[in-house]
């Protein structure tokens, strides 16, 4: 049996808008980015790009392969009461995505951010909020090549939390922070290098990790 894929009219951009919403909201909440979509679907990570901005021009099987790993009908994706069945779409946030190397700058300002990552946060009135990608494995395991950090500059921190940390004079990086009735003290979270509890005169908390995705390699 011959299978036809149906083209949606390019004119239709009200339709396209309810598709943009409605994929944002499903890939927020399932907490994969379009790579992540692309591998499981087959469908092109440039076409899941288009449709999250609300152009393109999707046919029913690109519509299709995106409904079922969602595990919805493609009437759902073009339903513009889907983001309405489920609260937890409200809390669906675009924030600034950077590498770990990039932290330095992108808290000085001295660079543009051009990259971003959809994803479900708590309080969506906060702007500190960015996301860092961990590009090596010297934070492993905990933290693994491609793991996803939301991070909040604005969040108390609490006992056990990870941190953005600047440690006298050393590059801004992410440590476990302990909170003793004198002091503050940290570790590092790799298995690899002592993670002994010390103590610092000089530090300043800049941001705290609220949340981690771990991406699929």
């Amino acid at each position: 049996m011959q299978e036809y894929d149906i083209k949606i009219s390019s004119n239709e951009s009200n339709l396209l808008k309810i598709i943009s919403k409605n994929l944002t909201s499903l890939m927020g909440m399932k907490g994969i980015d379009a790579q992540g979509l692309s591998i499981h679907t087959g469908v092109g990570i440039a076409t899941i790009n288009n449709l999250r901005k609300g152009i393109g021009n999707p046919t029913i099987s690109t519509l299709s392969s995106i409904a079922d790993f969602f595990d919805v009908k493609v009437g759902d994706l073009t339903d513009k009461n889907l983001r309405k069945h489920d609260d937890t779409s409200d809390n669906v946030k675009s924030i600034p995505l950077i590498s770990y190397s990039e932290i330095e700058r992108f808290l000085a300002n001295k660079m543009k951010v051009t990259d971003s990552y959809i994803t479900e946060v708590d309080d969506v009135s906060d702007k500190s909020l960015f996301t860092v990608e961990i590009t090596n494995n010297s934070l492993s395991p905990e933290l693994d090549r491609g793991t996803y950090c939301v991070i909040s500059l604005d969040e108390p921190f609490c006992d056990g939390d990870i941190v953005l940390v600047k440690l006298k004079n050393y590059p801004i990086c992410l440590r476990r922070v302990y909170v003793s009735d004198t002091n503050l003290q940290f570790t590092t979270i790799s298995l690899e290098t002592d993670n002994i509890p010390k103590s610092y005169s000089d530090y300043n908390i800049v941001g705290v990790l609220l949340k981690i995705i771990k991406r699929l390699k």
